[in-house]
Formats: structure tokens, C-alpha cells, sequence
């Protein structure tokens, strides 16, 4: 009646777990879903307000780009804007023309290009950038709006800009000037760069995205490549952002080219370490390597660069070529877990959704070299600082891409801890009832019969050791929360005096415990004791020694299980490994390969089968594993325990 009722307690406990995991993960759905229209409802709210903004503002605003006289010292011609001009280091360029009838709160917009621009009325000057109270360094100079402002007094006098290009001279396009209120430019060149500036922004939404999404499915998947995967889509963002051409007054022109320039640099550091996390061990030591290098060179490009002045906006094509050789790396190694040998092991899922990846990622590379190629090569541009439209529609592809790989990756995670949590309470259960072996039960009664006419008080002992242990394995199996190391020592105890009983002085139990306070898998080390005996020194002529050990070490709480019996053949070895590093995740309970821990080659009893033991200890402690053996010597287990400083284990024996 009891049993009956523990198992219907200990399914509503497991469903109430798979209702949890369910709700948070339809909540993290639901949450993605919300993201996804909100970022649509963006860009429909740009496009609304772009045409709203254009027809407001129209009558107070005028274009001032036609019949401009343009000098040089080779040039001095009229020309309409926007005009390509090329001016050696150190050399100026003039544009003007006669101010029209102006009003009060009248302006001039122009966007500067990495050059100092002064303005003047006649021969006075009226605006200066970088301005002469804030000093700025050529290296960061920025390329940005500026408003010029005017009155009604300098109607129809020359109004004139200068364009100086310090020692590394210009070859670019001057754009068209807007003439009006103030106030009016202002808005009108907000709504004219909506579009791209929304595009831009995206990019930096997707991937703050990702890093919160990564954040809370860290519980149930331990990735770190969601989080890299943002930060590499925020970092590239923050540079597209600066140069959406947007006006905005939040900090200066400069540091925001300098903090865009730098986030540009650590790109391609950032997508290696992506394929570092990635691909964990597969060429691990060539990425470091180039992760080492990359940071190195791009580190001193920076140095160098703003230390001899030399412009940021010069040194970028170094990083988009960094970037470039990166993305190619990064994809080679997708190809191989996609399409080349190393996707053979993989399951269907992962190598369904390490394709879409690579297919991603190839658009969005593919995308943006031709779009630097037709903006540069063959646009108005001509500066490798600007970023057209098709960049920024490859790099939303490739974040969209990866948002929806890493919800793919991240809901089917979720959905193997639930299954894995159910094959844990099975593999538990069937641990439980391997240990209470009838033929085991039986020689223990026929021992206690014995005793209790020869020897009543061992008798008496062996029947609350026998009681102890078998409430220990009725008690744990409904336990997946961990037991105190202490209790499972207790529960050894017990097992041990009984053996030590059957078969007298043939068996030597010595313990070392020196630390007992920190949680274990209940039935995680008794089955290793329980293999060193029966299947290690009890298969000697003349029996042996097992002893159990643990002690802290660093980070790590430390458990040794060693004998000195028959130890195992290399062949075994290897056998036992391969059990433990199956990850193909269809069977985790103990089957005709798991064999007992130290080699026998039984099939009768698979009770500690080692994939069964393994499972239970990385699962519920991410403990480290570790065997060694040798033929006609013995074996040692040790099992590491990480120890967790911020929730230090309270004492449960």
C-alpha cells in the first residue's frame, strides 16, 4: 500500500517538474515572439513617420546643393552637389555661394567627411568643427552633421566652406546641403535616414535578444555560443548605428566614431571566439592561435594608429579584412559540421540546424563584400566608412538567422532536460532495484540464520546493518535532489560490515575521509565500492583491500574508490569509455555493453553498469570522472565534485 502510494507521490512530482519546464518554456516562446513584432513594428512605424515627417516639414526647408563655386588648386568651377572631388594632404577645398533671402532660425546642413570644416559669411567665420573648446585629435575625426546657423543680416552676402584634409588628403563625394529652419532640417533629415537608422538599429536589438534569451536558457543549456553570438551582433550594430547617418546629440561625433571604430576592431575577435565555443575541441589549438593573433595585430593597429594620428578611417579596411578572413574560418569549420566528415556522429537535429547556420552565414558575408564593393567601387561614396542598404539587409538576415537557430537550439535543449530528467528518475529506479539482488538478500538472511545460533550479538549487528541498508536504497530512489556525501558514507558502512561478514578476512575496508559535507547523486559511490569488492578483489585467491578516500583539492570536493584486485585489460578500458561517451542520447540505462565497473565481464548482474553511474554524477553534480587501472594490479576511481562557493552545502546527516 505504501509502495503505491510512493510511486503515484513520485509521478506527480515528475509531472509537476515537466508542467514547469514546460510553462517557462512556452514563456521563453512567447517572449521571442514579442521581440520578433515589436522589431517589425519598428520598422513599419520608421516607414509611416519617414512620409508623415517629409510632408510636415516640407515648405520650411529647401535643397542648397545647385550652382556652387568649387576651388582648389588644380579646380575652380561651378558645380551642383553632389560633386566627387579629390584633394591632396594638406590641401583645402572651398565651396561657395550667395546666401538667398533668409529668415530668422535659418541654417545650413552639411555632412562633413573625416575633414575639419570651417564656415564663413564673407570673410567672417560663423562655425568651426571639430570646435576649438574641445580639441580633437585627426585620427578620430568624425565624419557627422552639422548645422551652420544664420540670421536674417547675412541675406545675400557669400557664404563659404572650407574642407581641410590634413596629411592624408580626401577622394569622396560632397553631398547636397539642405537650407532652412533650423528646427525643420533637424526632422527632415531624422525622417530621411529612419529607414537605414532602423535597419541599423535592428542589428543591436537582435542581438541584446539573444544574450537575454541566452541568459535564461542557461539553465537548461549550459552554450555560451548565444551570448557571443549577441555581443558579435552588438558590436557590429554599434558600428552599422554610427554610420546610419542619423542626427543625434547624445555625445560627441568623435567618441562615437571611436567607440564605433573599436567595435568594428574586436569583430573578428568575436566571431572566433564564437567558433571556439562552438566547436569546443575541434581545432582548438589553431583558434586560440588565431585568436591570439588577431587580437594581437588588430591591438596594435589601434595603438599605432592613434598614436602616429593617423586617421581611424583609413585603418578600416584592416578590420573588414579581419573580419573577412574570420567569417571564412567560421564557416569552413560549419562546413564540416554540416556537410564534411565530422557531422557523421551527429544527430539529425544538430546537423538540420548547423545548416541553416552555415547557409546564414554565408548570405549575410556574401551580402556584405558586394555591398562595400558597389558602395565603394561603384556608388557616390568612395569611403570605406560608409555602409549601404545591402550590408545592412545581409547583416538582419544573418541576425534573424541566428535568433532563430539559437530559440531552435535553445527549445530542443529544454526538451531533452525534460526527457533527461525522466531517464534519470528510471535509470535511479533500476539502480534500486538492481542493488536489492535476490541471490544478494538471500545470502544475508542465510548468514544472519547461521549467526543467530553461533553468534546472536553479530547477528544482531548484521540485521539493523541489512535494515539500514535497505531502507538507504528504498529512501533514494525517489531522491533527485542529492544527499549529503556523509549519509552516503553511512549507507557504504553498512553495506561493507555486511560483506565483511560473508567473507571474513579475505576483504579490507580502510576509509580516509577528511571531508563529508557536500551533496552527492544518492547510489553514486556505494556502487563503486560495491564493484572494487565483488568484482575486483573478491575475484583474487586471496581477497584484498578497498579503500575510500575524500578530501577538498581546489575547487573541488574529491572522491577515490581504489583496490587492489584484478584490475582490467586496455580493451575493457577503452569499452567503458566509449560506454561513457556515447552522446547519442537513445539509451542512458545500463544494457548488455555496460559491464561492472572493474572489468568483469558478467552479464548477469549489470547493476553499477558505468553509462548508468556516469549519467547519474555529471547530470546531478557536473562531477568530473576519472579511471584508472592496471591488469593484475587494481583500479582507482576518482570522482571530482565541483564546489559551489555561493551556495555553500549546509550539513544533512
Amino acid at each position: 500500500m505504501n509502495k503505491t502510494g510512493n510511486h503515484g507521490k513520485t509521478g506527480k512530482t515528475q509531472l509537476r517538474r515537466n508542467n514547469a519546464a514546460t510553462t517557462i518554456r512556452d514563456m521563453l516562446g512567447i517572449f521571442a515572439f514579442i521581440i520578433t513584432i515589436s522589431i517589425l513594428f519598428l520598422f513599419i512605424y520608421l516607414n509611416i513617420n519617414l512620409d508623415e515627417s517629409t510632408m510636415t516639414i516640407d515648405d520650411r526647408y529647401q535643397s542648397f546643393s545647385d550652382g556652387w563655386r568649387i576651388q582648389t588648386d588644380e579646380v575652380d568651377e561651378i558645380v551642383d552637389f553632389p560633386a566627387y572631388v579629390h584633394i591632396d594632404a594638406n590641401k583645402s577645398v572651398r565651396i561657395s555661394k550667395e546666401l538667398p533671402k533668409l529668415s530668422q532660425h535659418y541654417a545650413v546642413a552639411t555632412r562633413n567627411y573625416h575633414q575639419e570644416l570651417t564656415a564663413y559669411v564673407g570673410d567672417s567665420p560663423v562655425y568651426q568643427f571639430p570646435r576649438e573648446n574641445k580639441p580633437t585629435k585627426f585620427s578620430i575625426l568624425a565624419d557627422d552633421w552639422n548645422m551652420i546657423k544664420l540670421d536674417e543680416s547675412m541675406s545675400g552676402q557669400v557664404f563659404t566652406i572650407e574642407l581641410s584634409t590634413g596629411d592624408f588628403g580626401f577622394s569622396g563625394y560632397i553631398k547636397p546641403l539642405y537650407l532652412g529652419e533650423d528646427n525643420a532640417l533637424v526632422y527632415y533629415l531624422r525622417a530621411r535616414n529612419a529607414l537605414p537608422y532602423g535597419m541599423s538599429v535592428s542589428v543591436l536589438a537582435l542581438g541584446i535578444v539573444l544574450i537575454v534569451l541566452g541568459l535564461i536558457y542557461r539553465k537548461y543549456n549550459d552554450d555560451k555560443c548565444q551570448i557571443i553570438a549577441g555581443l558579435m551582433l552588438i558590436a557590429i550594430g554599434i558600428w552599422v548605428t554610427n554610420r546610419a547617418k542619423m542626427p543625434l546629440l547624445l555625445m560627441g561625433s568623435s567618441n562615437k566614431f571611436f567607440l564605433s571604430f573599436l567595435s568594428l576592431m574586436i569583430e573578428s575577435v568575436l566571431i572566433l571566439m564564437y567558433t571556439s565555443e562552438k566547436f569546443k575541441e575541434k581545432n582548438r589549438r589553431l583558434t586560440t592561435g588565431l585568436i591570439i593573433g588577431f587580437s594581437a595585430f588588430l591591438l596594435a593597429a589601434t595603438i599605432i594608429t592613434y598614436a602616429i594620428n593617423f586617421p581611424l578611417y583609413q585603418a578600416v579596411p584592416i578590420a573588414y579584412t579581419a573580419i573577412f578572413l574570420s567569417s571564412v574560418y567560421l564557416i569552413y569549420m560549419l562546413w564540416q559540421v554540416s556537410f564534411g566528415k565530422d557531422c557523421i556522429n551527429l544527430n539529425t537535429f544538430t546537423i538540420r540546424s548547423n545548416r541553416i547556420e552555415f547557409f546564414a552565414t554565408v548570405i549575410m558575408v556574401v551580402g556584405v563584400v558586394i555591398g562595400i564593393i558597389i558602395d565603394f567601387a561603384i556608388g557616390s561614396d568612395r569611403l570605406w566608412t560608409d555602409v549601404g542598404t545591402l550590408p545592412k539587409i545581409s547583416l538582419n538576415a544573418y541576425a534573424i538567422g541566428q535568433l532563430l537557430v539559437h530559440i531552435y537550439r535553445s527549445y530542443h535543449s529544454v526538451e531533452e532536460r525534460e526527457e533527461l530528467q525522466g531517464k534519470l528518475h528510471d535509470s535511479q529506479l533500476e539502480l534500486m532495484m538492481g542493488q536489492i539482488q535476490p541471490h544478494f538478500i538471500f545470502n544475508t538472511l542465510s548468514s544472519i540464520r547461521t549467526l543467530v545460533k553461533v553468534e546472536p550479538d553479530t547477528a544482531y549487528s548484521m540485521i539493523y546493518d541489512f535494515s539500514n541498508y535497505l531502507r538507504a536504497n528504498v529512501d533514494n530512489v525517489t531522491n533527485l535532489g542529492g544527499i549529503n556525501f556523509a549519509s552516503e558514507v553511512d549507507h557504504i558502512n553498512s553495506y561493507v560490515n555486511i560483506e565483511r561478514v560473508r567473507f571474513g578476512d579475505r576483504l579490507s575496508v580502510e576509509y580516509d575521509i577528511q571531508a563529508s559535507d557536500f551533496i552527492v547523486p544518492p547510489l553514486s559511490i556505494q556502487p563503486l565500492v560495491e564493484n572494487a569488492i565483488k568484482h575486483g578483489v573478491m575475484k583474487t585467491v586471496n581477497g584484498g583491500t578497498v579503500w575510500l578516500r575524500s578530501y577538498t583539492e581546489g575547487d573541488y570536493n574529491v572522491v577515490e574508490v581504489e583496490d587492489n584486485g584484478i584490475g582490467f585489460t586496455p580493451e575493457r578500458l577503452k569499452e567503458i569509455e566509449a560506454s561513457m561517451n556515447n552522446k547519442s542520447g537513445s539509451d542512458y540505462s545500463s544494457d548488455s555493453n555496460n559491464a561492472n565497473l572493474t572489468g568483469n565481464g558478467s552479464e548477469k548482474h549489470k547493476s553499477s553498469g558505468m553509462r548508468n553511474i556516469y549519467l547519474r554524477l555529471k547530470e546531478m553534480s557536473n562531477a568530473e570522472f576519472y579511471i584508472d587501472s592496471e591488469e593484475g594490479k587494481g583500479t582507482k576511481v576518482t570522482v571530482k565534485f565541483p564546489i559551489d562557493h555561493s551556495n555553500p552545502p549546509s550539513n544533512l546527516s
